[in-house]
């Protein structure tokens, strides 16, 4: 299990309980499609629809230590690549699924991301202290609150549309 973002920013009013901080952060990093934070070495394999533009599935990406198809072929010589994980090659590539193998650092630094850590902590909070589940949708005016299950009748965390709006910056864009 990678490590939780959240660090020491776990005991809120009693309700600090690991598995819903647990659920939150897999929530937030499943909406992302990656893991945000803390900065650390990530490793996987991407495909690529052919050309010299590849994309890494993380942001904040501060060093690149490996770019090579399966075959053993090294992509990283003369490679340019940004902190948004777009990596142009040096020479075009045929079509691949998942045969091109990374080694990146990227990630953001607790401290520089406020906004998650508040956006976490608030789903942390709102699953643990919800009585009958995880509140999916809440009306002010009409005073209603809907809650979220799975199928199996857990609750089931949700995001709300200004969590979600909030953790958009953070989210893996797709290729241009």
């Amino acid at each position: 299990m990678t490590e939780s973002f959240l660090g020491d920013h776990t005991d809120y009013s009693g309700l600090g309980a690991p598995m819903f901080n647990a659920a939150a952060v897999s929530a937030i990093r499943g909406y992302c499609g990656w893991h945000i934070a803390p900065s650390m070495v990530l490793s996987g394999k991407v495909g690529s629809a052919g050309g010299k533009i590849i994309r890494i599935p993380a942001l904040n990406v501060t060093e690149v230590t490996k770019l090579a198809l399966t075959d053993g072929t090294d992509l990283l010589e003369g490679a340019q690549w940004n902190t948004a994980g777009l990596v142009e090659l040096a020479a075009p590539i045929a079509p691949c699924l998942s045969a091109i193998e990374y080694t990146v650092t990227a990630g953001f630094n607790p401290d520089d991301v406020p906004d998650l850590i508040a956006v976490a902590l608030q789903v942390s909070r709102r699953a643990a202290s919800a009585p009958a589940g995880t509140v999916r949708s809440q009306s002010v005016n009409g005073a209603s609150v809907s809650y979220a299950f799975s199928g199996s009748g857990a609750t089931s965390i949700q995001l709300m549309q200004d969590e979600r709006e909030i953790l958009d910056r953070y989210r893996i864009a797709r290729l241009p």
